[in-house]
């Protein structure tokens, strides 16, 4: 709140990170005093008060953010992302932010009667970096991150297999050679 002050002199800075960008630290002297700043949810202004005892250089890193939009269909499926050691549940269309040289873990949910079946960045598949887990779904880290994207997670319906074996004196025949999980398959048996 003033450009120079004198010893003793409490001394308000604020940090302001241009659009897309976000305060990721503050120095004093080299040293890092983010825990001491405080920011506005709403503008993500950042805000800093120390007495002044010494001289004293003051610095800001800044780094920017990409969005990553999210989508699939929910009847489908879901798709959460890591928050510290919890998932959490992300709307479709719902935009995660990352930044610039950060991570972040998204896990991939197929509803019952589903299965995953592609995932993509953008227009590239990346389904060979998803790790499977054993109940059928699968986790994959989003890092490096160079520009905005889409995470989009595809569904299809399971298969279900059947067999028909044939009976004696007559046949089993079915109006479908496969069937997706939940879908009716209609059964004809016709005697010798």
């Amino acid at each position: 709140d003033k450009p120079l002050a004198g010893a003793g002199e409490e001394v308000t800075f604020t940090f302001t990170p241009a659009d897309k960008y976000k305060l990721a630290d503050v120095l004093v002297n080299e040293q890092p005093v983010m825990e001491k700043v405080t920011i506005d949810s709403e503008t993500k202004t950042g805000t800093l008060k120390i007495k002044v005892e010494q001289d004293m250089v003051i610095s800001a890193v800044f780094k920017q953010i990409y969005e990553v939009t999210v989508s699939y269909r929910a009847e489908e499926g879901s798709v959460k992302a890591a928050e510290g050691d919890a998932w959490k549940d992300i709307a479709r269309d719902e935009i995660v932010e990352i930044l610039e040289d950060g991570s972040k873990k998204f896990q991939i949910v197929p509803a019952e009667g589903y299965e995953i079946a592609n995932v993509r960045l953008g227009e590239e598949s990346v389904l060979d970096q998803v790790k499977m887990g054993t109940d059928g779904s699968g986790t994959i880290t989003l890092e490096n991150m160079t520009a905005d994207t889409t995470l989009s997670a595809v569904f299809k319906a399971k298969e279900a297999a059947y067999r028909i074996r044939p009976g004696v004196n007559g046949t089993i025949t079915a109006d479908k050679p496969l069937a997706g999980a939940g879908e009716e398959v209609t059964f004809t048996f016709t005697p010798a």
